[in-house]
């Protein structure tokens, strides 16, 4: 089990705080600080403390656990940055994890409870069909590892990138025999492929790194080019006159820190790019649309599944009629729906971590 803190240059990586195998029940007490300032007039506002069961430092190569929010709209008066938070997390024998936060400035707790639950046979076979619609992003991270290493001339890790790719592959062409044949799907072959999947993915963030140290500006700059990418496209197609000049500012702003080879900036404006592209798409009729029918698809599973069909139901009667605030609703109550570990829009892509080292 580990928690994700926020890094010097802006990313976030997993601090392991208990390791695999520890015995349950089990407690231990973190001190770290707030990573940005909350104010109690700025109500949607939080400061996310994000924990994950896995020991990789990237954090989308574990799995996601829970997450305990310090919303701004239960503060008393403001929480500055910098400010120490007490982090207090016990597992009991029964797998059900307390985590509280203790801020002395404010003189306040927070808690939350989260199960980590045992998985079902069921549910490895679930996280074999997610695996092959997550595939193609870890492609794409594969080729751009390739490109990296030979910008800044690290042969040593060219083939083990390349012995990567194979395995990647491999596990495309492992769990789509796997599913092909429903009537003959083994739980114990799910659980290898997904295991296999998951080192790959762990390891795939760990180079990412290693080459992020080695050629760091080449490494931010990609990330920036990539979102500038994909924003530009939303702004295009659905971005009002401020909007489409705020894209531009943040583009010029970003080009006066490249020349400065200010990374850390940098990291910062990629982060307003892309909360600028999702606070466009979230205004979308389109947007709300498209993540409806793409929750209806099999590699889904929802907690509670008439519920589930309740939401559906209500989603199908309002994108009929047009009536997009309640296709809207349906799809938030599906969304809450989902596994805490599953789903391309849950929980672990909305929350930012906002907690660092003391």
């Amino acid at each position: 089990i580990g928690t994700e803190f926020v890094c010097p240059d802006g990313s976030t990586t997993v601090e392991v705080i208990f390791p695999r195998s520890t015995p349950l029940p089990a407690q231990t007490i973190i001190h770290c600080k707030a990573d940005k300032t909350l104010r109690p007039s700025q109500p949607n506002e939080y400061i996310a403390i994000k924990i994950w069961e896995g020991e990789f430092p990237d954090p989308e190569a574990n799995i996601w656990v829970g997450a305990l929010k310090i919303s701004a709209v239960h503060i008393r008066r403001p929480l500055p940055e910098g400010s120490d938070i007490e982090l207090s997390i016990a597992i009991s024998a029964s797998r059900l994890m307390e985590v509280e936060a203790f801020v002395p400035i404010l003189n306040q707790h927070f808690r939350e409870g989260v199960y980590i639950p045992d998985e079902s046979k069921e549910q490895v076979i679930e996280k074999v069909k997610k695996i092959q619609f997550e595939l193609d992003r870890y492609f794409y991270r594969i080729r751009n590892l390739e490109d990296m290493a030979d910008e800044i001339d690290v042969p040593s890790l060219r083939k083990e990138i390349q012995q990567l790719s194979a395995r990647l592959e491999e596990v495309y062409l492992e769990g789509h025999r796997h599913l092909a044949n429903p009537e003959t799907r083994d739980p114990s072959e799910a659980k290898m492929i997904f295991e296999e999947f998951r080192e790959v993915r762990g390891r795939i963030g760990e180079i990412e790194k290693n080459l992020k140290s080695k050629g760091k500006m080449i490494f931010v700059l990609r990330k920036l080019e990539r979102e500038k990418e994909e924003t530009r496209q939303v702004v295009e197609k659905w971005g009002d006159k401020f909007e489409k000049k705020e894209f531009e500012l943040l583009c010029r702003e970003a080009e006066r820190h490249i020349g400065r080879e200010d990374e850390v900036a940098l990291e910062k404006i990629r982060q307003e790019i892309e909360n600028l592209n999702w606070h466009i798409r979230f205004k979308q009729n389109d947007f709300w649309k498209d993540t409806f029918e793409l929750l209806n698809q099999p590699q889904f599973v929802f907690n509670n599944k008439e519920l589930a069909e309740k939401y559906f139901s209500q989603g199908r009667d309002a994108l009929d009629k047009e009536q997009w605030e309640k296709l809207k609703e349906s799809v938030i109550e599906l969304c809450k729906l989902l596994p805490k570990d599953g789903g391309e829009i849950d929980k672990q892509k909305i929350l930012r971590a906002g907690i660092r080292r003391g």
